[in-house]
Parts: structure tokens; sequence; C-alpha cells
């Protein structure tokens, strides 16, 4: 990108969720982050990467971990206004799951390559990993 170059900021915040949903409380510490953002009406993308992906996987049973349910935390997501969750396509094929079979089909999911994952990074002001 050269100086002159106009950079177009659709986010303010960009959520990368890369961890696995009950291993560790980051997942929740990601969604509660994302839930807040959107109530201060900032414009929140949620990426999921990696060991990730298993966060969208409908039909999660969390009681055994003593943990909140995440796949209620997401459907809340839109009442907050944050609509954009995003999905690396790799990340599905090297686990093995399918969006239309393992995936919470509530979610309005959007697949993305490795490019269109920069491009997100490019349009959004500041990124958090968990």
């Amino acid at each position: 990108m050269t100086a002159d170059a106009p950079t177009t900021i659709d986010y303010d915040l960009l959520i990368v969720l890369q961890h696995a949903p009950y291993s560790s409380a980051q997942a929740n510490e990601a969604l509660d982050l994302a839930l807040a953002g959107g109530t201060f009406d900032q414009r929140v993308a949620l990426l999921f990467i990696e060991d990730g992906v298993y966060q969208l996987m409908s039909e999660q049973a969390p009681d055994a971990a003593q943990q909140k349910n995440l796949e209620k935390m997401l459907n809340a997501l839109s009442f907050y206004g944050v609509n954009t969750l995003a999905v690396e396509s790799h990340s599905l094929f090297e686990r093995d799951l399918h969006p239309e079979k393992h995936i919470n089909p509530k979610l309005n999911l959007e697949l993305l390559n490795a490019k269109s994952i920069q491009a997100l990074y490019d349009r959004s002001k500041t990124v958090i990993r968990f």
C-alpha cells in the first residue's frame, strides 16, 4: 500500500478466536468483548481460525466443563449489532467440519480464504487475538 492510498476501515475491532471453546476462558472473554463492543456502538467483526472453529459447532454441551454455553452467546451477537462472523475455510477443512452438517445453522457465517482474511485485517482498526 502506498502512502497516497486511502485506507477504508470497516471495523473498529476485529476479534480473532483461535482456541478450542472450553479449554480455557478465552472464548468466553472474546465473546464478552464482542458483546461489549456492540453495546457501545463499535463496529465489531469476529474471525474464527484454527481450533477456534470448534466454537461454531451446533449442539454444544458445556455443562460438563461448567462453562457458559458459547452457542447461546454466538446467537445473541446480532442483537448487539455484531453481524460479521467470518471463518477460515481452510481451518474447517483441516478439521473435517462441514458447515451444513456441523456448524450452527443460525449463524450467518462468511467463509474466507487467506486473501480475504488479509483484507479483513486491513479493514480493521484494532485486532485482538484470543
